[in-house]
């Protein structure tokens, strides 16, 4: 080393040094952050490698109340290895491809399932499954799936088409949500043309439901994280209402009598009684609370005058459509409601 003489220069040289010093240490840090940014591109290649592919084949029929039997079992299917994958813990990683190519009808009821399984799975499992999909093959099809709403909540390559106003895409959430349902009533009131008092009983219908599922929905454990759904679309001369709530289904939150759980337990489940005897108003409120179980014949009564029509009801192993009662064969996790609304019926003068 030299020997400096000079201060002046002494100082220079010396900052000199401490220049270059940190620019080795930035160098040095630069290339720890590219090696570090290499092993775990490495290891996410490696996640990938072992990543076990599980396909499932949407039916053609996409929906609940057209397809009931079908697209339930599709969706206990994909449930049944959600519970087994949670059991089995973290090591291994997962990949959904479900498979629309072949739909050929869609509804926003088997969609709002799908999106509700998706997210749960997200906040079980974390980072142990992904999901992957495509589109139907057929034009009309996928524009349907995209008005919904569907493709907001995950990821895409191809562009959304821009939803008609006449359309309240899929909404959710787990509290009520007035904004919600008056998003929904200024819907009707412009595509119907009557005022705001027309739509008084609707709003109260959908609260009823929003109210339902945080009431008593969630009461127990469920195989979901609580919420709820909600889907509107208005044509040219009525609104279409969808309600999903991912709760326990009205069968088993109904208050039952002895002898109604004896027969449930030694016979076969009649859960479509369940429904239409909640609809009936017989006090059935699990919880015990007055102001528990009087929506539900309060919105039925709206059935029975006409002011909604084609109300109609999947919980569990019940279904309840247009007045009758049944079981199915497959069990839905949750309740699923639809019903219409006539838009001449509103405009009608009540005497």
């Amino acid at each position: 080393m030299k020997k400096v003489k000079n201060k002046v220069l002494w100082i220079r040289i010396s900052k000199k040094r401490e220049k270059n010093t940190i620019s080795e240490r930035k160098k040095k840090k630069r290339i720890n952050r590219i090696k570090n940014k290499l092993k775990y591109s490495e290891s996410k290649d490696k996640n990938q490698n072992k990543r076990i592919k599980i396909e499932y084949c949407v039916p053609t029929n996409f929906s609940f109340f057209y397809n009931t039997d079908e697209v339930v079992k599709f969706f206990n299917l994909i449930i049944s290895n959600l519970k087994s994958i949670e059991r089995k813990g973290k090591g291994k990683y997962y990949l959904f491809n479900i498979d629309m190519k072949n739909v050929e009808r869609i509804e926003p009821d088997a969609l709002m399932y799908l999106l509700t399984i998706m997210r749960n799975s997200n906040i079980t499992n974390k980072n142990n499954i992904w999901w992957k999909g495509n589109y139907p093959l057929n034009s009309e099809v996928k524009k349907l799936l995209i008005e919904t709403g569907f493709t907001k909540y995950v990821r895409t390559n191809s562009s959304n088409i821009a939803h008609e106003s006449e359309t309240l895409q899929i909404k959710y959430g787990n509290i009520l949500d007035p904004n919600v349902t008056m998003e929904a009533c200024n819907l009707i009131i412009k595509n119907a043309k009557v005022d705001r008092t027309k739509v008084l009983f609707i709003r109260e219908t959908v609260n009823e439901f929003m109210d339902n599922t945080m009431g008593h929905a969630y009461e127990k454990n469920t195989i979901f994280d609580p919420c709820w759904y909600l889907f509107v679309k208005c044509d040219t001369d009525k609104a279409v209402f969808t309600f999903l709530d991912n709760g326990l289904g009205i069968p088993y939150t109904v208050k039952k009598t002895l002898i109604e759980i004896l027969k449930d337990k030694f016979y076969k489940r009649n859960d479509g009684y369940y429904i239409k005897s909640a609809l009936d108003g017989e006090f059935r409120s699990e919880t015990g609370k007055s102001n528990r179980g009087k929506g539900l014949p309060e919105v039925y009564n709206n059935v029975i005058e006409h002011n909604i029509k084609k109300f109609s009801i999947i919980s569990n192993n019940g279904i309840f459509k247009e007045n009758t009662a049944y079981e199915s064969r497959e069990c839905f996790f949750g309740t699923l409601i639809y019903f219409e609304i006539d838009f001449n019926n509103l405009r009608k003068e009540k005497k």
